[in-house]
């Protein structure tokens, strides 16, 4: 009985490894192709390019909601990366609870920059749904009236000449919106774990080529980092008409192209950086979110994707322990799964 167990067993760590060992190289391969097709996707500044030439006036909003540990850091970085008059700061505080509001205030008194507005959001209106940032970004907007508008988060840090660079490349490209990936940095254990996960899988499963195609209806966008021709923004209705939309960083990019408009989806490394969860249950909460929701709801869509990571990251550390425990009792069924991965591996690389 112990025998057929074991042999059970063996069995199955075989299967479960080849298994593992075929996704892993479809994977690595689709990873690798989306690498060397990344850099044809990054945010380059062309030559001889003037901000007062190319556009007037550039707004970056900023809703901020109990970000204290993130907002003079973020808003001071803005204001250091150019000294150009055409820029607007509009850092809008959504009713926070902590001392956000405060540090605003006194980061207002000592820079003395009349580029920077601090906005104290009002209270949402009654008998109507707003989730998350839409509320703070729709009461700015109805005052902004400059060219362009970049959304930003709290987390981010734009590098110096990050402004100038993404607008150069906006304007030489004729985008309606610009969304890129900014430099990922990870503090927690936590994120070093899952952030280079959830990177490989985007850039497997949503590619840059695919989504800056008019005629694809694949759409993706980076919330921390959205500029839009404010023209097209006002057109497909801005926040306010996805005032219930949770993840409305993509709902807004599906309106752009939908309606016609550029999209340009890529790599924005050289404009700025973002530490996006500081906690594994911020992380967590973050992600399991947008997972189900940047999938349109599709419960097949992200149960795909949930397979797929399992397969590729804890399925082979079950497997590999399984196989410590029984294939030494069966040196037949270790030779077939070592002679099954090295075909494997030769068929692939050759």
């Amino acid at each position: 009985m112990a025998v057929d167990v074991f042999w059970g067993l063996g069995v199955g760590a075989m299967a479960l490894g080849s298994l593992c060992l075929v996704v892993m190289l479809l994977f690595s391969q689709k990873l690798q192709e989306a690498g060397q097709a990344a850099i044809r996707f990054r945010v380059e500044t062309p030559g001889g390019f003037s901000l007062s030439e190319g556009v007037q006036s550039l707004a970056v909003v900023i809703p901020v909601y109990n970000e204290s540990v993130n907002i003079v850091d973020c808003v001071t970085a803005v204001l250091d990366s150019t000294s150009w008059s055409g820029l607007q700061v509009w850092a809008v505080d959504d009713r926070s609870r902590d001392d956000t509001l405060a540090l605003l205030q006194q980061l207002g008194r000592d820079r003395g920059d009349d580029r920077l507005r601090i906005v104290a959001g009002a209270e949402r209106p009654e008998n109507e749904l707003w989730m998350g940032k839409n509320w703070a970004c729709a009461q700015v907007m109805d005052q902004v009236q400059t060219d362009y508008v970049l959304f930003l988060d709290a987390d981010v840090r734009l590098q110096p000449g990050g402004l100038e660079k993404a607008l150069a490349f906006a304007v030489e490209q004729n985008t309606d919106l610009l969304t890129c990936w900014p430099t990922i940095h990870c503090g927690c254990w936590g994120e070093w774990l899952v952030q280079p996960i959830i990177v490989a899988m985007f850039a497997v499963g949503l590619e840059f080529g695919r989504v800056n195609d008019p005629a694809d209806e694949t759409v993706m966008a980076i919330g921390p980092f959205m500029l839009f021709r404010r023209s097209a923004y006002e057109t497909i209705g801005g926040h306010r008409a996805l005032a219930a939309e949770i993840v409305e960083d993509v709902a807004l990019a599906r309106r752009i192209k939908t309606q016609g408009f550029k999209l340009w989806y890529g790599l924005g490394h050289d404009l700025a950086s973002v530490q996006m969860y500081r906690s594994l249950p911020q992380l967590w909460e973050g992600w399991t979110k947008n997972w189900h929701l940047g999938a349109r709801r599709d419960t097949q869509a992200t149960l795909f994707g949930a397979l797929v990571m399992a397969i590729l990251y804890p399925l082979p550390w079950v497997v590999g322990g399984l196989a410590l425990v029984v294939l030494p009792r069966h040196l037949g069924l270790g030779a077939i799964a070592l002679s099954l991965a090295i075909g494997l591996i030769l068929g692939r690389f050759g």
